[in-house]
């Protein structure tokens, strides 16, 4: 950790001296069992050929911010695929449920949260 910023501006520099697609053909050739994978966009995820042909992008509709492409489930079960039925949650929406059911919370202690500014 002590020398992480030297080593981190030195990687960037050589990683620059190269395509994603030449240094790929390079760990493929000599990477000699060093893991290795780009690191993607989610555009670039969304139109990877694997992905599409798997069908696994899905669109659902969230209350804000409209319709939502998002990666479903990957398993098959007996050649189907799972759906996505909820949008992602917005920032503290299950709180009370959350802090009610599995916490054993009154509305008067969440009240508090609130009023504390913890939630």
């Amino acid at each position: 950790m002590e020398n992480r910023l030297e080593l981190e501006k030195l990687l960037q520099e050589r990683l620059r001296e190269k395509t994603v697609g030449e240094w790929m053909a390079l760990m493929y050739e000599q990477g000699e069992g060093i893991p290795f994978a780009p690191i993607r966009s989610l555009d670039e995820v969304f139109q990877d050929p694997h992905v599409m042909a798997r069908d696994i992008v899905q669109e659902i509709q969230h209350p804000l911010t409209g319709t939502l492409r998002m990666i479903g489930p990957t398993v098959l079960y007996d050649q189907i695929r799972g759906q996505v039925h909820m949008p992602p949650p917005r920032l503290g929406e299950h709180n009370r449920k959350i802090l009610k059911k599995f916490l054993g919370y009154d509305e008067e202690q969440i009240g508090q949260l609130e009023k504390d500014g913890v939630i």
